[in-house]
């Protein structure tokens, strides 16, 4: 206190503070710090002038580019006049959490084609299922962890660095205040973080909790029944998320209630939804919301975490308790909406999708811009027939049995040619492929359907009954290449780190929707290489190329070893030449 009366007045120079400050984190740490420090001292309206103050100084100091994320995070770290804080000692995992965003107008002025897109935070999940925003854990942050795939959500520990400060809680906020980012630790458990495997846990019969909420000074305006009827369709909503998630899957993922009643201290579970009340009043926020209805759960039914009750749990908020439509957490059990949108299946699917590990479906630049399926951008309608792109259903693994089809560059498996069936087929009667994966080295993959517009995907918003080619990134955001209608070919190089570069070409022969069934495209699929468009002497001389048929083109058993040739059913290793030829 000696210290900050002596300088409270213009001896105090911020500049001298950040004299050798130039970067956004810098500022963000050492601003937080003494926010912290002076705030531990129980004078929190000066900590929040010297705050201000010195961001001010300090924000003058930013580059351009700085200056918006700089803007963000200043807007997200204001105090309030009074900040309620306490020390967090509690251990907790590492969730990402996804916020979907209003569209411009707001959710009033919505219509049935509004979409809503996301911004996305890290959030310290207690043992109670409690969640709390890590302030320090910014977006770059997030891209170089998870979004890189070397930390997965929900199978990630949050270590604090208490050396220095003490890491508090907000708890009007419920932000944790740290000095810096937190330390990642994968759990002992988890699974394995390579790119485009078949996601554990999307088959089966998963149980729902819809939780009807209550605040102080306003509730959620559907009922129970009307809840129930937008969740598993029991009482004329013919399209809900139970319907859609077992026709997309064709019954292998049952989103199912909860088997019997279950009573609480002053509420029950009937029919799988419950309604819950706590004390706060909507103005506390979605993220405080949440937690109140957590704890008060787990109080109701005597758990220790919420997902004891239910494989996934639904909470719908009253209208004001959040300005966004919607907030979920990847690979976990919690999606939280706003009022009626816990009855919109787009949200619904895009939010559940989440918990189930998937990640967004873009295109071009826009991370959410693929409307031919759910994981894109979410809309304002109440029912949509829509199931996920090719990249997402390969992962999903619904038709993994008898309709999937591989090709791999770096094999002698490069090429597909026939027919391309919708995923409206039986994916259990065999027969032609619903999906065809081309693996083109370590981090891209593409992926291949027919988007057939029809039943339980009639309302695709985008590439409808065209071939769509897509491909994942190495944090499985999926990306919507091509749209491809009969006779267009769409062409991409493929690097294989060899020298070579290949040609994946997708081909559209024709597309049958009048078969009889439910339509099929005649697809091509195959590769050729950019380099081996030579003539016959510079072929011979090109590595990797050979002149077979009049015409020069890839020939890798060529510059195979013994080892290599025998290891190739296309090749034959000439003993009387000691060289590696192709099986004509």
């Amino acid at each position: 206190l000696t210290f900050i009366n002596g300088h409270i007045n213009s001896s105090f120079k911020c500049s001298e503070v950040y004299s050798n400050i130039d970067s956004k984190l810098d500022v963000h740490n050492c601003s937080l710090k003494l926010f912290i420090l002076l705030t531990k001292m129980k004078v929190s309206s000066l900590a929040f002038f010297l705050f201000a103050n010195c961001a001010s100084t300090a924000e003058s100091r930013l580059g351009e580019a700085e200056e918006e994320s700089y803007n963000t995070m200043w807007m997200q770290a204001q105090p309030r006049a009074e900040r309620r804080l306490e020390k967090f000692t509690e251990p907790c995992s590492g969730l990402v959490v996804h916020v979907s965003m209003a569209p411009p107008g707001g959710l009033e002025v919505m219509t049935s084609s509004s979409i809503i897109q996301e911004f996305q935070y890290l959030a310290c999940e207690t043992p109670d299922g409690r969640a709390y925003k890590v302030q320090a854990a910014d977006e770059n942050f997030l891209l170089a962890n998870f979004g890189t795939g070397l930390f997965i959500s929900g199978e990630t520990d949050i270590v604090f660095d208490e050396s220095v400060v003490p890491v508090l809680l907000d708890l009007d906020s419920n932000e944790i205040l740290s000095e810096g980012p937190p330390t990642l630790v994968k759990k002992a458990w988890a699974y394995s973080t390579r790119r485009n495997l078949i996601i554990p846990h999307t088959t089966g019969e998963k149980t729902v909790l819809v939780v009807r909420v209550i605040a102080a000074d306003n509730s959620t305006s559907f009922s129970e029944a009307e809840l129930h009827d937008g969740v598993f369709g029991s009482d004329g909503d013919l399209v809900n998320l139970k319907s859609q998630f077992a026709a997309c899957s064709h019954n292998k993922l049952n989103f199912i209630e909860l088997p019997k009643k279950k009573k609480g201290k002053s509420t029950e579970i009937e029919n799988s939804v419950v309604t819950i009340t706590v004390k706060e009043s909507t103005d506390v926020g979605g993220v405080r919301m949440r937690n109140a209805v957590t704890k008060e759960l787990n109080y109701q039914f005597g758990v220790d975490h919420p997902s004891q009750l239910a494989s996934y749990v639904m909470y719908c908020l009253p209208w004001d308790a959040m300005v966004f439509p919607a907030f979920t957490t990847d690979n976990s059990w919690n999606t939280v909406y706003k009022d009626r949108w816990c009855t919109s299946v787009s949200a619904q699917m895009h939010e559940i999708g989440h918990n189930l590990g998937l990640q967004h479906s873009g295109e071009g630049n826009n991370k959410y811009d693929d409307r031919s399926g759910m994981l894109g951008y979410s809309f304002g309608e109440s029912d949509t027939k829509m199931c996920f792109n090719g990249a997402k259903s390969w992962q999903l693994g619904w038709y993994a049995d008898k309709r999937h089809a591989e090709i791999d560059v770096s094999t002698t498996n490069r090429s597909y040619s026939g027919r391309l069936v919708p995923i409206l087929d039986d994916p259990e009667k065999s027969g032609d492929p619903m999906i065809i994966k081309v693996k083109t080295g370590p981090n891209t993959d593409y992926f291949i359907i027919f988007n057939r517009a029809s039943g339980f995907n009639a309302d695709t918003k985008e590439g409808r009954d065209q071939v769509l080619v897509t491909n994942t990134d190495i944090s499985n955001l999926s990306w919507l290449r091509a749209k491809l209608s009969a006779t267009q070919t769409w062409s991409i190089s493929v690097d294989r780190n060899s020298g070579l570069d290949d040609i994946l070409n997708v081909k559209v022969n024709s597309i049958n929707l009048l078969d009889g069934t439910n339509g099929h495209a005649e697809v091509a699929v195959y590769f050729t290489s950019s380099n081996c468009l030579l003539r016959k002497t510079l072929c011979r001389r090109k590595p990797g190329c050979g002149w077979q048929r009049n015409q020069c083109i890839r020939n890798f058993c060529k510059d195979y070893s013994k080892v290599s040739c025998k290891a190739d059913p296309a090749c034959k290793w000439k003993w009387k030449k000691q060289k590696c030829k192709p099986i004509k």
